[in-house]
């Protein structure tokens, strides 16, 4: 919709042979679903925009709400979507009513429809905590290792914390409660971290810009920053990943299509808009390579 059939087959291919995406899918991780996610979101969004389809706006909604299930940073992708389903849509519209009306209602599908998928993890929470909290009360925690003192822009939690999925939350807990005087539960816990890490950026702006600069500079870098794998060391094992594109084969190129792209934003602004927030939600939290 956006190019043509050889750019679609060529993308395809590219994908399908790229190294990092190979090793990522033999890992049990749930990240997986967060490219095909995006794309059902972006494919839906683009069929919105056409005609201004609410069935298509439901489903671009509905893919951005399952993909807040996997890191909640996907609910950034509704901006560049209620943007595009605003500018990109039709002048008049006989059969819906007034033209503003319809762009109105179809934003407000979309965000409902979002929503409706991150709902029934919201209500088990309040459930079993007594606490609404959307999907998970680690986002404070998040944010802290962002730009708390030990911050180096890729994922370094902090001296009172073991690196473990099944501590390091409640390691974030148990200092909070410590430093606070009181017991805290899981959503105050996160709210106070969220706090120190807002105190950390404006106690040295400087400093907070220089990390963010760092981390805007690691997304060109063909280095992929590891997590409980790491690409570089899997490679020793598996000679195929040597031979296969990594992300230094094409950040050239990409740039090249960016500045392509930028040349017609009208067309090109969903998928300029979805890697922007993308950015964006790197910039605020930190790199993986699995981000």
């Amino acid at each position: 919709r956006l190019f043509d059939r050889n750019v679609a087959l060529t993308a395809g291919l590219v994908s399908a042979t790229y190294g990092p995406f190979v090793h990522a899918e033999c890992m049990l991780m749930k990240s997986f679903l967060s490219p095909l996610l995006t794309m059902i979101a972006l494919y839906a969004a683009l069929r919105a925009a056409e005609r201004q389809q609410r069935l298509w706006t439901a489903i671009a909604g509905a893919a951005v709400g399952l993909a807040c299930l996997v890191p909640e940073n996907h609910i950034l992708r509704l901006l560049p979507i209620a943007v595009g389903l605003w500018t990109t849509g039709p002048a008049t519209n006989a059969k819906e009513g007034s033209s503003a009306r319809n762009r109105v209602f179809s934003i407000l599908l979309l965000g409902g429809s979002c929503a409706a998928m991150i709902l029934p993890a919201t209500a088990r929470n309040f459930a079993v905590s007594g606490e609404w909290v959307a999907v998970t009360a680690g986002g404070g925690e998040v944010f802290y290792m962002a730009w708390g003192p030990s911050a180096t822009g890729n994922y370094e939690p902090p001296p009172f914390v073991r690196s473990n999925p099944y501590l390091e939350h409640e390691d974030f807990r148990r200092e909070a409660r410590r430093r606070a005087g009181r017991d805290l539960t899981s959503g105050e816990s996160s709210r106070y971290w969220f706090r120190e890490g807002l105190n950390s950026i404006l106690a040295d702006p400087g400093r907070a810009v220089g990390l963010a600069a760092k981390k805007f500079i690691g997304l060109f870098n063909n280095f992929e920053v590891p997590d409980s794998e790491h690409y570089q060391v899997a490679r020793e094992w598996i000679p195929l990943l040597y031979v296969l594109p990594s992300f230094g084969w094409l950040v050239g190129v990409g740039f090249v299509g960016l500045a392509v792209s930028f040349s017609d934003l009208r067309r090109y602004q969903l998928p300029l808009g979805m890697l922007g927030v993308h950015v964006l939600s790197i910039i605020l939290t930190y790199n993986f390579g699995r981000f």
